[in-house]
Protein backbone atom coordinates (compact mmCIF):
# COMPACT_ATOMS: atom_id res chain seq x y z
CA UNK A 1 0.00 0.00 0.00
CA UNK A 2 2.87 2.42 0.78
CA UNK A 3 4.71 1.94 -2.52
CA UNK A 4 2.00 3.51 -4.68
CA UNK A 5 2.10 7.11 -3.23
CA UNK A 6 5.93 6.99 -3.08
CA UNK A 7 6.20 6.11 -6.75
CA UNK A 8 3.48 8.48 -7.83
CA UNK A 9 4.73 11.52 -5.94
CA UNK A 10 7.78 12.33 -8.17
CA UNK A 11 5.68 11.85 -11.31
CA UNK A 12 3.01 14.15 -9.93
CA UNK A 13 5.65 16.74 -9.01
CA UNK A 14 7.13 16.69 -12.51
CA UNK A 15 3.70 17.06 -14.09
CA UNK A 16 3.01 20.08 -11.89
CA UNK A 17 6.48 21.64 -12.17
CA UNK A 18 6.69 21.62 -15.98
CA UNK A 19 3.56 23.73 -16.62
CA UNK A 20 4.59 26.14 -13.87
CA UNK A 21 8.10 26.50 -15.33
CA UNK A 22 6.67 27.15 -18.80
CA UNK A 23 4.22 29.68 -17.38
CA UNK A 24 6.92 31.64 -15.57
CA UNK A 25 9.19 31.50 -18.63
CA UNK A 26 6.35 32.91 -20.73
CA UNK A 27 5.82 35.66 -18.14
CA UNK A 28 9.52 36.52 -18.29
CA UNK A 29 9.47 36.82 -22.09
CA UNK A 30 6.26 38.87 -21.97
CA UNK A 31 7.82 41.18 -19.38
CA UNK A 32 10.88 41.64 -21.58
CA UNK A 33 8.70 42.47 -24.60
CA UNK A 34 6.58 44.92 -22.61
CA UNK A 35 9.66 46.60 -21.15
CA UNK A 36 11.19 46.91 -24.63
CA UNK A 37 8.00 48.50 -25.98
CA UNK A 38 7.76 51.02 -23.12
CA UNK A 39 11.45 51.87 -23.31
CA UNK A 40 11.37 52.33 -27.07
CA UNK A 41 8.27 54.55 -26.89
CA UNK A 42 9.93 56.68 -24.22
CA UNK A 43 13.11 56.98 -26.29
CA UNK A 44 11.16 57.87 -29.44
CA UNK A 45 9.07 60.50 -27.64
CA UNK A 46 12.16 62.14 -26.15
CA UNK A 47 14.02 61.86 -29.47
CA UNK A 48 11.14 63.55 -31.26
CA UNK A 49 10.78 66.30 -28.64
CA UNK A 50 14.50 67.13 -28.70
CA UNK A 51 14.47 67.17 -32.53
CA UNK A 52 11.60 69.67 -32.54
CA UNK A 53 13.50 71.84 -30.06
CA UNK A 54 16.53 71.86 -32.35
CA UNK A 55 14.31 72.88 -35.29
CA UNK A 56 12.75 75.72 -33.27
CA UNK A 57 16.21 77.10 -32.51
CA UNK A 58 17.05 77.03 -36.19
CA UNK A 59 13.81 78.86 -36.95
CA UNK A 60 14.88 81.79 -34.79
CA UNK A 61 18.31 81.90 -36.41
CA UNK A 62 16.83 81.66 -39.91
CA UNK A 63 14.38 84.48 -39.25
CA UNK A 64 17.19 86.73 -38.02
CA UNK A 65 19.30 85.90 -41.07
CA UNK A 66 16.32 86.53 -43.37
CA UNK A 67 15.71 89.90 -41.71
CA UNK A 68 19.32 90.87 -42.48
CA UNK A 69 18.98 89.46 -46.01
CA UNK A 70 22.03 87.37 -45.24
CA UNK A 71 21.65 84.66 -47.87
CA UNK A 72 25.20 83.41 -47.37
CA UNK A 73 24.52 83.12 -43.64
CA UNK A 74 21.37 81.08 -44.29
CA UNK A 75 23.32 78.76 -46.59
CA UNK A 76 26.07 78.30 -44.00
CA UNK A 77 23.50 77.70 -41.27
CA UNK A 78 21.72 74.95 -43.19
CA UNK A 79 25.02 73.35 -44.13
CA UNK A 80 26.19 73.45 -40.50
CA UNK A 81 22.94 71.81 -39.34
CA UNK A 82 23.76 68.53 -41.08
CA UNK A 83 27.15 68.45 -39.37
CA UNK A 84 25.58 68.33 -35.93
CA UNK A 85 25.77 65.01 -34.10
CA UNK A 86 22.69 62.91 -34.78
CA UNK A 87 21.67 64.74 -37.97
CA UNK A 88 22.28 63.49 -41.49
CA UNK A 89 20.65 66.04 -43.80
CA UNK A 90 19.06 69.49 -43.81
CA UNK A 91 17.44 71.71 -46.42
CA UNK A 92 15.11 74.70 -46.71
CA UNK A 93 12.20 74.64 -49.15
CA UNK A 94 10.14 77.43 -50.59
CA UNK A 95 6.37 77.11 -50.44
CA UNK A 96 6.33 75.35 -53.81
CA UNK A 97 8.56 72.57 -52.53
CA UNK A 98 11.78 73.61 -54.28
CA UNK A 99 15.05 73.30 -52.35
CA UNK A 100 16.52 76.79 -51.92
CA UNK A 101 19.24 75.99 -49.37
CA UNK A 102 20.74 72.57 -48.66
CA UNK A 103 23.52 70.91 -46.70
CA UNK A 104 24.19 68.88 -49.84
CA UNK A 105 24.78 71.48 -52.54
CA UNK A 106 23.95 68.96 -55.23
CA UNK A 107 20.30 69.01 -54.12
CA UNK A 108 19.79 72.73 -54.75
CA UNK A 109 16.85 73.35 -57.05
CA UNK A 110 15.43 69.84 -56.66
CA UNK A 111 11.73 69.42 -56.00
CA UNK A 112 10.49 68.03 -52.69
CA UNK A 113 6.77 68.53 -53.21
CA UNK A 114 5.98 65.19 -51.53
CA UNK A 115 7.53 66.50 -48.32
CA UNK A 116 4.93 69.28 -48.21
CA UNK A 117 2.01 66.94 -48.90
CA UNK A 118 -0.79 67.56 -46.42
CA UNK A 119 0.65 70.85 -45.12
CA UNK A 120 -1.33 74.08 -45.15
CA UNK A 121 1.02 76.95 -45.97
CA UNK A 122 -1.48 79.52 -47.33
CA UNK A 123 -4.42 81.29 -45.73
CA UNK A 124 -6.72 79.90 -48.40
CA UNK A 125 -6.44 76.32 -47.07
CA UNK A 126 -7.30 77.16 -43.48
CA UNK A 127 -5.20 76.92 -40.33
CA UNK A 128 -1.47 77.11 -41.04
CA UNK A 129 0.34 73.87 -40.29
CA UNK A 130 2.72 73.66 -37.38
CA UNK A 131 5.87 71.53 -37.04
CA UNK A 132 5.51 67.91 -38.13
CA UNK A 133 7.59 64.88 -37.16
CA UNK A 134 7.58 61.92 -39.54
CA UNK A 135 8.97 58.50 -38.65
CA UNK A 136 10.28 56.31 -41.46
CA UNK A 137 10.10 52.87 -39.93
CA UNK A 138 11.96 49.83 -41.17
CA UNK A 139 12.87 46.45 -39.69
CA UNK A 140 16.22 47.71 -38.41
CA UNK A 141 15.81 51.43 -37.80
CA UNK A 142 13.40 54.34 -37.38
CA UNK A 143 14.55 57.49 -39.18
CA UNK A 144 13.03 60.79 -38.08
CA UNK A 145 12.34 63.81 -40.28
CA UNK A 146 11.21 67.12 -38.84
CA UNK A 147 9.23 69.33 -41.25
CA UNK A 148 9.13 72.80 -39.77
CA UNK A 149 7.26 75.71 -41.46
CA UNK A 150 9.13 78.95 -40.82
CA UNK A 151 6.43 81.50 -40.01
CA UNK A 152 6.44 84.95 -41.56
CA UNK A 153 6.64 87.98 -39.28
CA UNK A 154 5.68 91.60 -39.70
CA UNK A 155 9.33 92.61 -39.63
CA UNK A 156 9.92 90.37 -42.68
CA UNK A 157 7.18 92.05 -44.75
CA UNK A 158 9.67 93.97 -46.92
CA UNK A 159 10.82 90.73 -48.60
CA UNK A 160 8.08 88.18 -47.91
CA UNK A 161 4.95 90.32 -47.89
CA UNK A 162 2.38 90.71 -45.15
CA UNK A 163 1.64 87.79 -42.86
CA UNK A 164 -2.04 87.71 -43.81
CA UNK A 165 -1.07 87.16 -47.45
CA UNK A 166 2.08 85.04 -47.08
CA UNK A 167 2.06 83.42 -43.60
CA UNK A 168 5.00 81.06 -44.22
CA UNK A 169 8.43 82.06 -45.54
CA UNK A 170 9.65 78.54 -46.20
CA UNK A 171 9.86 75.05 -44.74
CA UNK A 172 12.89 73.74 -42.88
CA UNK A 173 13.47 69.98 -43.17
CA UNK A 174 15.87 68.23 -40.80
CA UNK A 175 16.62 64.52 -41.14
CA UNK A 176 17.99 62.81 -38.05
CA UNK A 177 19.92 59.59 -37.63
CA UNK A 178 17.80 56.46 -37.06
CA UNK A 179 16.57 55.72 -33.55
CA UNK A 180 16.85 52.16 -32.19
CA UNK A 181 14.29 49.71 -33.60
CA UNK A 182 12.09 47.47 -31.47
CA UNK A 183 14.47 44.53 -32.07
CA UNK A 184 17.51 46.59 -31.08
CA UNK A 185 15.74 47.88 -27.98
CA UNK A 186 14.72 44.36 -26.97
CA UNK A 187 18.29 43.16 -27.50
CA UNK A 188 19.69 45.98 -25.34
CA UNK A 189 17.18 45.26 -22.61
CA UNK A 190 17.87 41.55 -22.87
CA UNK A 191 21.54 42.11 -22.12
CA UNK A 192 20.57 43.67 -18.79
CA UNK A 193 17.39 41.82 -17.88
CA UNK A 194 18.02 38.30 -19.17
CA UNK A 195 20.63 37.39 -16.52
CA UNK A 196 18.31 38.66 -13.79
CA UNK A 197 15.39 36.71 -15.23
CA UNK A 198 17.46 33.54 -15.50
CA UNK A 199 18.61 33.94 -11.90
CA UNK A 200 15.00 34.43 -10.77
CA UNK A 201 13.88 31.34 -12.68
CA UNK A 202 16.72 29.32 -11.13
CA UNK A 203 15.67 30.39 -7.64
CA UNK A 204 12.08 29.54 -8.55
CA UNK A 205 13.13 26.08 -9.78
CA UNK A 206 15.01 25.38 -6.56
CA UNK A 207 12.03 26.54 -4.49
CA UNK A 208 9.66 24.34 -6.50
CA UNK A 209 11.97 21.36 -6.08
CA UNK A 210 12.05 21.88 -2.33
CA UNK A 211 8.26 22.40 -2.07
CA UNK A 212 7.32 19.48 -4.30
CA UNK A 213 9.90 16.95 -3.11
CA UNK A 214 8.50 13.73 -1.57
CA UNK A 215 7.91 13.76 2.17
CA UNK A 216 9.87 10.77 3.60
CA UNK A 217 8.08 11.01 6.95
CA UNK A 218 4.67 10.91 5.33
CA UNK A 219 5.77 8.03 3.08
CA UNK A 220 7.03 6.00 6.03
CA UNK A 221 3.85 6.59 7.94
CA UNK A 222 1.85 5.55 4.89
Amino acid sequence: MSTTPTAATPVHAVKLALPMALFFAFCAVAMLAASAWVWQKTLRDEYQASSLRVASLFEVSLQNAMLKRDLAGISDMVAAAARLEGMRDAFLLNNAGQIRFASNMGNLGNSEEETLHGLCLQKACGEISGPKAVWENSALSSGLSVIYPVKNQERCAACHGKTNINPVNGVLVLKFDPAPSALQTAAQLGIWLLPSMMAALSVLALAMRWILKPDPIGDNQA
